[in-house]
């Protein structure tokens, strides 16, 4: 944070056993993931890191970067470890997490004991498994949330041309356990649809690296256009 006093890089990093990189990925103008400040932030951490100083990725990035860092900068070892918070409780959601996923390199794997004792102290469930998965993880989570606020937006659509009430409704549907109550909120932060930092970038991010892999997501795709036409149509970002 340029607008928070700290020491060096050179200093922070020489005093770290671990360091922990949590910096935006923004979308480019065509969708696709923009990691140039993630890039920036590794390619000057890896001037005074040390042989084996472990970094840990909590920024949201596409499949593959981990390892990808992993390979560029083959003296540092890398984990990426995705945060699942909420704007609004971040602080209470970064201290009590309901899962620590560890993602490991092909060269990180050895480390993961150490890393597991670490985060132990937290009292979640801890997920091991390769970087990759751990990435995707991040980005099927902030994609189903915003199906959910899309299916949602078009059922509480229907309710109300019926005449009935959405949200009796819509209590009665998340009753069941198989379906989990969250972004089944119309009416959110003065709009609807998924808006925020995260959810609309994370998904427009994860269809354009799709595509890239000839692998088109027209579910996601089609998600998106809806949820686009509910925040224009509203006025929230």
């Amino acid at each position: 944070d340029k607008y928070k006093k700290s020491s060096p890089l050179k200093t922070v990093v020489g005093r770290s056993d671990i360091i922990f990189i949590c910096v935006p990925t923004p979308c480019k103008a065509d969708g696709e993931i923009d990691l140039s400040i993630i890039d920036e932030v590794v390619e000057n951490i890896s001037k005074y890191a040390k042989n084996g100083q472990k970094i840990i990725i909590k920024s949201t990035v596409i499949p593959t970067t981990t390892e990808h860092y992993q390979e560029k900068y083959p003296h540092l070892v890398f984990f990426m470890c995705p945060e699942f918070l909420d704007e609004d409780t971040s602080k209470h959601d970064f201290l009590h997490p309901f899962v620590t996923i560890i993602g490991y390199t092909t060269k990180s794997e050895e480390y993961v004991e150490e890393l597991i004792h670490i985060f132990k102290n937290f009292h979640a469930p801890i997920h091991t498994m390769p970087a990759t998965e751990a990435e995707m993880v991040k980005y099927m989570t902030n994609s189903f949330f915003v199906l959910k606020v899309v299916f949602a937006n078009q059922i509480h659509d229907l309710c109300t041309m019926l005449g009935i009430d959405y949200y009796r409704v819509k209590d009665s549907f998340v009753s069941n356990p198989r379906v989990g109550d969250s972004h089944f909120i119309v009416e959110h932060k003065g709009g609807r649809g998924a808006g925020g930092k995260c959810l609309p970038k994370d998904l427009s991010a994860l269809i354009q690296f799709a595509k890239r892999k000839n692998c088109p997501l027209t579910l996601l795709e089609t998600a998106e256009k809806i949820n686009s036409e509910l925040l224009k149509r509203t006025g929230k970002c």
